[in-house]
């Protein structure tokens, strides 16, 4: 009698005595457990702790050594959490947004979080060490890696970070946006744009700094207001400001020059402290380092000195204080 209750027990759930599976609702069990749903309804249920943390996530995924792989776990209703150790320290409030609205997928993802709401992140250690900060966008391997945020403020908040590494080092910085591998890798201040693999990558505490390239302002560590549009433009900047750059090389060699206005490829890529200038067109150029307040316009056209004004192709001036429109065939 026993003996044919065991085998009927076996039988309701599908077990398979060669491999050891075990199906609900299919006699066939394709795997371990098979579970078959029969009916509209849910068909794993998994009911939590009371005092279910996401240190002790509800489903655990391990290798042969018993090492943890993956967690699925969520705090409340609107968390999800996927991967070892993501999400591990939050704390859902019952009062108000903190702890809550988080989506974290990834290997350590939003690890050290406790009361940053908001925040959605994708990637391996990915706003790792983000504490309070809020509204937070980190898709790539350790992106915002550093952000912390601090309550009752806006400090590390408002961030997005597309790319491995972007925005790694940023702790408090606020409304930065940073797309590409390494952009604003080192930034630490606020309002800086960077598009771009390496853009910006150098930046620390610059200000309002806008790159658009690969390795636009890659230099930048300080200052602010720069504007940089196009592959290495304003790429060795380091104290410059208020410099704007449009056109692959476009003001490639400036360091410290500002209030510049370069438009065009390899415009103005000369001169490493010049300020004031207004260059437009491809190769349009400032050749003396220090040259200041000239307006050069035409493909190639170039001023040797401070003051002056050269328009037309091929325009060349090498004095200061002149105006000179167009080349030797100019009638």
């Amino acid at each position: 009698m026993k003996t044919f209750l065991l085998l009927l027990i076996a039988l309701a759930v599908g077990a398979n005595a060669f491999t050891q599976n075990v199906g609900i609702g299919t006699a066939t069990p394709a795997g371990k457990l098979h579970i078959k749903g029969n009916a509209d309804t849910s068909q794993l249920v998994i009911d939590a702790n009371t005092i279910q943390s996401p240190r002790q996530p509800l489903i655990r995924l391990r290798n042969a050594a018993g090492a943890d792989m993956l967690h699925i776990h969520s705090d409340a209703p609107y968390n999800t959490f996927v991967g070892a150790g993501a999400g591990r320290d939050n704390i859902p409030s019952t009062t108000s947004f903190e702890g809550l609205f988080n989506t974290f997928i990834g290997s350590g993802a939003g690890y050290q979080n406790t009361h940053g709401f908001a925040n959605t992140v994708i990637g391996r250690n990915a706003l790792f060490y983000n504490t309070e900060g809020t509204y937070n966008t980190a898709v790539g391997f350790k992106a915002l890696f550093s952000n912390l945020g601090i309550s009752g403020s806006i400090l590390g908040s408002y961030n997005t970070a597309i790319g491995s590494q972007s925005l790694m080092a940023n702790s408090t910085g606020t409304s930065n946006t940073a797309v590409g591998y390494n952009a604003l890798f080192l930034n630490t201040n606020s309002l800086n744009t960077a598009v771009g693999s390496e853009a910006l990558s150098s930046n620390t505490s610059g200000l309002a700094n806008t790159a658009v390239g690969v390795n636009a302002l890659h230099d930048n560590t300080t200052f602010p207001n720069n504007t940089a549009v196009g592959t290495s433009a304003l790429a060795r900047n380091t104290t410059g400001h208020t410099n704007t750059a449009m056109g692959t090389d476009a003001m490639i060699a400036n360091i410290s020059g500002k209030e510049n206005v370069a438009i065009g490829g390899f415009s103005m890529n000369t001169p490493t402290q010049a300020s004031n200038n207004t260059v437009i067109g491809f190769r349009a150029d400032v050749t003396k380092s220090n040259g200041a307040n000239n307006v050069v316009i035409g493909n190639g056209a170039s001023v040797y000195g401070q003051n002056s004004i050269a328009i037309g192709f091929n325009t060349f001036i090498n004095v200061d204080h002149m105006i000179n429109f167009g080349n030797s065939s100019t009638t």
